[in-house]
């Protein structure tokens, strides 16, 4: 797929939703889920729609296309998982 995708990490047996999202073009860019996690993709996410509402994602989105993808926890500690991110990737 040539568009920017966003992945959230899902208990194998549902209902549960870790913090963690990633971005990245291709699925096999992801780093490995946490334990009993897996990675599921969010169909309706539109990256243009997502950076008119969030600015901050821009720096993101950035190093999901410079190194393949991108890890956030929590829009709250966005800042202080950006750096951490770059390490977490394939």
């Amino acid at each position: 797929m040539n568009r920017l995708q966003m992945f959230v990490e899902h208990s194998v047996t549902g209902g549960y939703r870790s913090k963690r999202a990633a971005y990245a073009f291709d699925p096999e860019n992801l780093p490995p889920p946490g334990e009993n996690l897996e990675w599921k993709a969010v169909s309706s996410f539109n990256a243009a729609d997502e950076i008119m509402r969030d600015s901050g994602l821009k720096d993101i989105f950035i190093l999901a296309v410079d190194k393949g993808c991108a890890i956030v926890e929590e829009r709250v500690e966005l800042a202080l998982n950006f750096e951490n991110s770059r390490q977490r990737c394939r």
